[in-house]
């Protein structure tokens, strides 16, 4: 089950909740109550012996959250991590820390059995579980070397002036990153931007940020990209200016 992520979110935002300045996350503070929300869910799957498998799974989420999947309770792949390197800049501060994560669980050689997509955030976790069946003869299958992305900030919310980050995981080890925008190509370090592997953090944002930034996971098998999004919006309800 799927919805339009940023249709989701909208809907999310306008839906009418006010502020709630009593909702800490550590050192800042919420304008709205914590959510977590599926978006989107695995579905049961029945693959030919020797087919790779994927997989998705989607959450809104605030404060801004993270997923991991399990086989047979087994951690396999994502991360429960939630403590992203932009709360240093953000303490005391009022924050939005809204968020689409999206994963993708991308296995060569799966297993029969019950796969699991966690997603959790400083408030909650929720859990939603997918059948997978292999049948017929046992074929050998292909690992692929190639990086694989894992999950990312399909799409993340915050309020002007205040630094926020958008980030990408790899299942891969051994990658490296790099980020970039349609309008000023690769970003590097400077006085706006921190690049710090997979997390770009963007200080002191305003609207000119509102824009799509792109993760690049590269080793020596190929490259892959994911599309990452950023929207500055007002205190005001969280409306998006």
């Amino acid at each position: 089950m799927m919805f339009f992520a940023s249709s989701f979110i909208l809907l999310v935002l306008f839906s009418g909740t006010t502020s709630n300045k009593h909702t800490r996350v550590g050192e800042r503070i919420l304008t709205r109550h914590p959510q977590l929300i599926f978006q989107s869910t695995p579905d049961d799957v029945v693959l030919p012996s020797g087919h790779a498998l994927r997989l998705e799974c989607s959450a809104y989420s605030a404060p801004t959250g993270s997923i991991q999947w399990t086989f047979e309770g087994v951690v396999i792949s994502g991360s429960d991590k939630t403590n992203r390197t932009e709360n240093e800049f953000n303490k005391e501060a009022l924050v939005s820390e809204s968020m689409s994560v999206l994963s993708e669980l991308h296995i060569d050689c799966p297993q029969s059995g019950r796969y699991t997509c966690s997603a959790t955030n400083s408030f909650d976790t929720i859990t939603a579980q997918a059948t997978v069946r292999i049948e017929g003869h046992h074929r050998h299958c292909h690992p692929t070397k190639g990086p694989k992305i894992s999950q990312y900030s399909d799409m993340r919310l915050e309020l002007n002036g205040n630094t926020a980050s958008v980030w990408c995981d790899s299942s891969n080890q051994d990658v490296s990153w790099s980020w970039s925008t349609r309008s000023d190509g690769e970003i590097t370090t400077d006085d706006h931007y921190l690049v710090k592997d997979n997390e770009l953090i963007i200080k002191n944002v305003s609207w000119n940020d509102t824009k799509s930034y792109f993760c690049q996971a590269s080793n020596s098998y190929g490259s892959v990209t994911r599309e990452t999004s950023l929207n500055v919006i007002s205190l005001n309800k969280n409306i998006i200016v």
